[in-house]
This record gives structure tokens, sequence and C-alpha cells, in this order.
């Protein structure tokens, strides 16, 4: 039986196997490591590790700094008696800026890329993103 192929999550003869440095989950050291795609889709797969190492750290600390704000914003209202309205727009920005990286670094666990394949992830992860970002601004226009 063929090999799938990373990218597409195709069947197909022609995948290669393709050793790359590759990034750990978090943003560790990255090592090398053997996937199999095919060979028109090789060079979309080493532009999104290379992405991968340079910014999942600093994806990884947006998206923790940003939560890490909200509950935050979340104990500084009850401890100061912030007004309902300033509490919405501010957890709503800050959630929609969690959104806002989820579209820019759609950096995706090992998990979906088994599931879905790495193209059909990144797309998910930019649509989570996007529905982020949605929910971010019903919480500010209607917190």
């Amino acid at each position: 039986m063929p090999e799938r192929c990373i990218w597409t999550f195709q069947r197909d003869d022609r995948v290669i196997p393709v050793t790359v440095d590759a990034p750990a989950l978090f943003g560790g050291r990255a090592l090398p490591r053997t996937f199999h795609v095919l060979p028109e889709h090789e060079a979309d797969l080493r532009a999104y590790l290379d992405l991968a190492a340079r910014y999942g750290r600093p994806m990884l600390g947006g998206v923790l700094g940003l939560t890490a704000a909200i509950v935050g914003v979340a104990v500084l209202a009850v401890a100061f008696g912030w007004p309902d309205r300033l509490v919405a727009v501010a957890v709503g920005a800050l959630t929609a800026g969690i959104g806002l990286v989820l579209i820019a670094l759609p950096f995706v666990t090992p998990q979906t890329v088994m599931a879905f394949g790495l193209q059909s992830s990144v797309r998910i992860a930019r649509w989570v993103g996007g529905l982020t970002v949605a929910v971010g601004g019903v919480i500010a226009v209607l917190g």
C-alpha cells in the first residue's frame, strides 16, 4: 500500500520520503524527521516547517500571554469593580487577538495532521482563528 502524503493526506505511489529538520511540539529544538510527501508539495512542507521553527514559540507565547491577560482582566475587574462594559470590550479584544494569532501562525498538533493532513489542518486552524475573532467581536459588542 502506498504511503500517505503528509501535506495532502493522499495515498499515492509518487510519495517520496523527505528528511528535514522539524521543530518539536511547543517549539522545542529542531530534529531531523522523515516525512512522506508528494514531490510537488515538498517546497510547501519545507516552507511550513521553517515557519514553525521560526515562529512556533512566539505563537505559543502570544496565545498564552493573551489568555493570561484575559484572566488578569477578570481578576482586576472583580478586585477594582471595573464597569462591565469595559471588561467586555477588553475580554473581547483579547479573545479576538488570540484568533488573529491563530490565523497568522496556524501551527497544528501532530494529532490533527495525522487525522487530516497538514494542508487541511492549517485550514482548520485558520477557520478556528476566524471563529475566535468573531466570538471576540460578539463579546466586545454585546457584552
